[in-house]
């Protein structure tokens, strides 16, 4: 049985290094396990989704479910980042591009709702969504 442990922590492990190396990227369970079988790798899709499901228990990884995409996205979680209330998802209703970054000013909105309306809204489940900087520029300026 240790054999079959190991072999599980070296497969969490590649997946984290995968989210890792594609930080800022949202990738779907899918894509990891077609990017496993290209390197060769035996891990299949009913891995990859178990090993997922625990690093987000584990809160290493981050879950979202977008709109106009089938399946939940995964990244991985910037543990170097502040854990307060600044963080936005936004996705980009032109292009598609999916955009994380912090902006302190949100703290100020998420009081206001937690205070006025009794409403305590989870930023990691929240996402926006509108036009990127690429996409709000005019064509004329670029």
């Amino acid at each position: 049985m240790g054999r079959t442990a190991e072999y599980q922590t070296r497969q969490k492990q590649q997946i984290i290094d995968y989210l890792n190396d594609h930080r800022g990227d949202y990738v779907t369970a899918g894509e990891l396990a077609e990017h496993f079988h290209r390197t060769g790798e035996s891990v299949g899709l009913t891995t990859v989704y178990r090993h997922l499901e625990r690093l987000v228990a584990e809160n290493k990884v981050e879950k979202y479910h977008i709109d106009g995409m089938k399946s939940a996205c995964f990244c991985a979680v910037d543990e170097a980042a502040d854990e307060t209330q600044d963080n936005l998802t936004m996705k980009c209703q032109s292009c598609g591009d999916i955009v994380h970054f912090s902006c302190p000013d949100l703290s100020h909105l998420y009081a206001h709702f937690a205070e006025e309306h009794r409403i305590s809204i989870d930023p990691r489940k929240t996402v926006f969504y509108g036009k990127c900087d690429k996409c709000s520029v005019p064509q004329a300026a670029r």
